[in-house]
């Protein structure tokens, strides 16, 4: 079971992870007292990047993302607490700190009318998660999920996902690639109210014109379900051309901004 979100662990020869004496993993990546102190201080830091309306150019909402100390990436620091069983709480702290940040006067004030927060599917299964988020979400607040760390059983999560939408959460799926047989199979399983492209794939959308007969059908068949479809990575004028063209609504991506601190928004 996850530790405690109350209790500190012992940071010592943790289960599959290779420490020293001093706790420090020996492997060269983030140890786990850096991570446990980061949690304890309500890590990690959280950036924002918005998501623009293609055809109106109005900034929708933001995906919240999380920030750490220098010298690890952030896939680093996510597999370590998922080897020391605090995945779940990285994840949730997060999310906590994200949503805490954008009150409804900010979202007012900014016009957004939603904030995304990254949770995995085992976050979302976790005890803990409604005790904890529950205050904090609202129809402003969209779950997205990923299976880039590890592949759950879809279909088990619909439960955990209606549940989510009790309490107001709109569900979005990243990651995809427009693949029409498994990708969409996944996505009609999880019945998401958004589904969000991968960057690499909107890429190579905007490169090889071959691709794009296959994501018509695919988009085709988001839109008409009721989802709404967000590009993600999109960097330049011509991105945004290909997107249009594909009947995709909103983008993300450097194009409209970097990711940044909330007070870079509301201090102008």
């Amino acid at each position: 079971m996850p530790h405690d979100l109350t209790q500190t662990p012992n940071p010592l020869r943790q289960p599959g992870v290779d420490v020293d004496d001093s706790g420090r993993r020996c492997d060269g990546e983030p140890d786990f007292v850096a991570l446990r102190g980061l949690l304890d201080r309500g890590g990690p830091s959280i950036v924002y990047q918005t998501i623009t309306h293609i055809d109106t150019g109005k900034v929708l909402g933001a995906e919240a993302l999380s920030r750490f100390p220098a010298g690890f990436s952030t896939r680093q620091w996510f597999e370590l607490a998922d080897a020391v069983e605090l995945g779940a709480e990285l994840e949730m702290s997060a999310a906590m700190t994200a949503l805490a940040a954008v009150d409804a006067v900010t979202r007012r004030r900014l016009g957004w009318e939603f904030v995304g927060v990254n949770l995995s599917p085992q976050t979302l299964r976790d005890r803990r998660f409604k005790a904890l988020l529950a205050g904090e979400i609202g129809r402003h607040v969209v779950l997205e999920f990923t299976d880039q760390r590890q592949r759950p059983d879809w279909p088990t999560l619909r439960a955990d996902i209606d549940r989510a939408r009790d309490l107001g959460a709109r569900i979005a799926v990243s990651g995809l690639t427009c693949d029409p047989g498994t990708q969409m199979q996944r996505v009609v399983e999880l019945a998401p109210d958004i589904v969000k492209l991968d960057a690499g794939y909107t890429a190579t959308l905007v490169a090889n014109r071959d691709h794009r007969g296959q994501a018509e059908e695919f988009l085709l068949n988001c839109t008409r379900s009721g989802m709404f479809v967000v590009g993600v990575g999109v960097e330049q004028p011509a991105d945004l051309d290909v997107l249009r063209e594909l009947g995709v609504e909103a983008a993300q991506g450097y194009l409209f901004g970097q990711p940044r601190p909330i007070d870079s928004y509301t201090n102008h």
